[in-house]
């Protein structure tokens, strides 16, 4: 999984931990209980595509607490959530820079791979 913090890393994160101590070991817990996405984050799993991120990207610019996680899926509405063999065009950290850059969310929010 491939947590996507759209705000500053010390925060507080929707996950249960700040972006500083977030690890895959509080995310699998947190999707463990998790149920259906929220205001305050979203996850993708399978073929992620660009304008999902670009999408989650936009949706929390203004949120002190939102993030994307990449790379995580549910296999029944309101059921547990999973780490997945999500595929990216490129490996993930450049690929979700990428889809950021070039003025494509502006201003460009912070991230965290």
């Amino acid at each position: 999984m491939l947590p996507i913090p759209f705000n500053r890393p010390s925060l507080q994160t929707p996950f249960g931990a700040p972006w500083d101590d977030l690890s895959l070991e509080v995310l699998r817990a947190f999707f463990a209980q998790a149920g259906d996405e929220t205001l305050t984050w979203e996850a993708k799993g399978g073929i992620v595509h660009k304008e999902q991120v670009l999408k989650a990207a936009s949706a929390f610019g203004n949120s002190l607490l939102g993030g994307l996680v990449l790379g995580a899926s549910q296999a029944k509405k309101g059921g547990p959530w999973s780490p997945d063999r999500s595929t990216f065009p490129d490996e993930p950290t450049t690929w979700v820079s990428t889809c950021l850059m070039n003025d494509a969310v502006r201003p460009r929010p912070s991230s965290d791979a």
